[in-house]
């Protein structure tokens, strides 16, 4: 058993059932066709109330499908074992929905930075010459994944590792994807988008002026950058309602048990009449109930590449002062000329 299924199957099921069950242990005799007993009112609720939990009774099928049930025990002068009178169980546990938290703000480690030499090149010609920058110690991020395409890769991890190896075969597996990627599409800040692509401060081709020694430097970052993104799995299933003698019953859904103890649902047996007859369930309390998840949180981090701080220094070659000015003006009036 998974980590995430022995959490729901010992602490989060336990609790709603002991939630569900306890407004049923209010229910007359008389709530129940034929007055039938209701052995839920006789469990030790003592004991139940202090613990707020139903013990596990084991795994169980329904139709086919795995679940789980939960019994109350006797009092202790009636020996305290499991009570075999009552139960409910939990059947054919799916993912159906995943929340919508906001992902966590970046984080940004920007503490490796070198300078690198992109043009180093004197030039003791009359005539300019055109030098190609070194860029190859610059390293290209266009096969980098980015944001979105990590984190989707990164929360298909997560349902597999969470949802599928704790609850099998997740169905809608596209729809889910696609929703996360629309929960994360506007979440990739400027930190992360900015370590992208390299940031256009690195030129192709670079002019250096005749008798002259020209120096280009840029510094290289290789900011770590970490996102957490809070998800978590929504999860449903049958709950099925035993009562020897009395009432047998099989929810097809956690909102159905919901709508119906708040005295909204019709169609359920003796609880639809019981609790849409003036005894529902208080709102504030159905608020306290365990909606069973799985933690599907993700964190993504990558190293990027980013460029910037461009310095470009130019100096005439010693004995050479007065070429060099004569020919930079000459540079610079084409220039001008060229942009009119």
């Amino acid at each position: 058993m998974t980590d995430d299924l022995r959490k729901l199957v010992e602490e989060d099921l336990p609790r709603l059932a002991y939630q569900i069950m306890k407004p049923v242990a209010t229910m007359p005799n008389s709530a129940f066709p034929r007055g039938r007993h209701n052995f839920v009112r006789s469990a030790d609720w003592g004991r139940l109330n202090a613990a707020e939990r139903l013990d596990y009774a084991g795994p169980d099928t329904l139709d086919g499908a795995t679940g789980y049930h939960y019994k109350g025990r006797w009092s202790h002068a009636e020996g305290g074992h499991l009570m075999d009178q009552w139960w409910i169980g939990f059947y054919g546990i799916n993912l159906t929905d995943i929340t919508d938290e906001a992902p966590e703000p970046v984080q940004v480690d920007n503490s490796e930075v070198k300078t690198i030499s992109i043009v180093d090149y004197k030039n003791n010609n009359a005539s300019i010459r055109r030098i190609k920058s070194n860029k190859s110690e610059t390293k290209d991020t266009s096969s980098e994944k980015t944001f979105e395409a990590t984190a989707e890769a990164e929360f298909e991890t997560s349902i597999t590792r969470s949802a599928e190896a704790s609850i099998g075969p997740v169905s809608g597996k596209s729809e889910f994807m696609a929703k996360f990627r629309s929960k994360i599409s506007a979440s990739a800040g400027g930190a992360w988008r900015s370590s992208d692509r390299i940031e256009e401060q690195v030129d192709e081709e670079y002019d250096v002026l005749p008798f002259s020694h020209r120096q280009l430097t840029i510094k290289e970052g290789q900011p770590h950058i970490r996102q957490k993104i809070p998800t978590k799995g929504l999860l449903d299933c049958k709950v099925r309602i035993y009562i020897y003698n009395a009432n047998a019953q099989t929810f097809d859904s956690l909102d159905h048990v919901i709508r119906c103890w708040s005295g909204l649902r019709p169609g359920h047996v003796a609880y639809s009449s019981w609790f849409g007859g003036g005894n529902a369930v208080p709102q504030s309390d159905i608020d306290q109930w365990v909606r069973p998840y799985l933690n599907l949180d993700i964190e993504v981090e990558a190293d990027r590449v980013r460029y910037f701080g461009k310095e470009d220094n130019g100096w005439p070659i010693p004995g050479h002062e007065a070429d060099y000015e004569k020919a930079k003006e000459a540079y610079f009036a084409s220039i001008e000329k060229g942009a009119r």
